[in-house]
């Protein structure tokens, strides 16, 4: 299998689920760590289309309703640094 045909895969599988964990798609596949890892930075960096959420899973954001649009804000206004949070002056 291709990693673009694993990829479509776990996208249709992560997108039926809502939430995948790493383990869960290791054994689903057979992956080792390194495939694991492309397959992670493609599906929340390169796709957008999940994030991680606390090292153990994958939470889909790939569809467009209210709930998932309010995660993604949350999500990039935590990972933004400090000194992007704070008004100016303070």
């Amino acid at each position: 299998m291709t990693f673009e045909e694993l990829l479509d895969q776990a996208i249709a599988l992560l997108q039926r689920r809502g939430r995948l964990t790493y383990r869960a798609l290791k054994r689903q596949f057979d992956l080792d760590d390194d495939y694991l890892e492309d397959l992670k930075a493609e599906l929340i960096q390169g796709q957008r289309l999940a994030i991680d959420e606390d090292g153990d899973v994958l939470v889909w954001t790939g569809d467009t309703d209210e709930r998932t649009v309010r995660i993604r804000r949350m999500t990039r206004c935590e990972t933004k640094p400090p000194w992007v949070l704070r008004s100016p002056g303070a």
